[in-house]
């Protein structure tokens, strides 16, 4: 686990524990104790312009807007809308057969089965299953 980070301003000296969730000020001599930020800065408002703690109440009201506004998803598109769209972005290519070398016949004058004894295919990025 880490250490603790203190922080010095005017004397006074503060810290978070994660273990309680609890920000602590000593000041004084005297420690106190807050649940929150917003709590800590109501009692220390000079604390404020120590960067840490700063940071650390900008990123509570953010988290806050959050919740309130959030942000809308994209909506579903229907899949006969995606294949229509996948079909015309596919790029078609004409290849020689692999099986045949692009002869057209396998072995002993036999029509070649992958090519159907063309000698070459159309390949295409539509996508496998369609």
């Amino acid at each position: 686990m880490r250490g603790k980070k203190i922080h010095e301003y005017k004397g006074k000296k503060v810290w978070y524990e994660q273990v309680g969730r609890l920000w602590h000020v000593l000041d004084k001599g005297e420690e106190y104790s807050f649940r929150g930020i917003e709590k800590l800065l109501k009692k220390h408002p000079d604390l404020t312009s120590v960067p840490a703690i700063q940071a650390a109440l900008d990123r509570k009201i953010e988290r806050k807007n959050r919740k309130k506004n959030p942000i809308p998803l994209e909506p579903k598109r229907e899949k006969s809308e995606i294949k229509s769209e996948m079909l015309d972005n596919s790029k078609e290519k004409l290849v020689s057969c692999y099986y045949c070398s692009g002869t057209g016949t396998a072995s002993f004058g036999v029509k070649c089965p992958d090519c159907d004894g063309k000698g070459s295919f159309i390949v295409t990025s539509k996508g496998i299953g369609d």
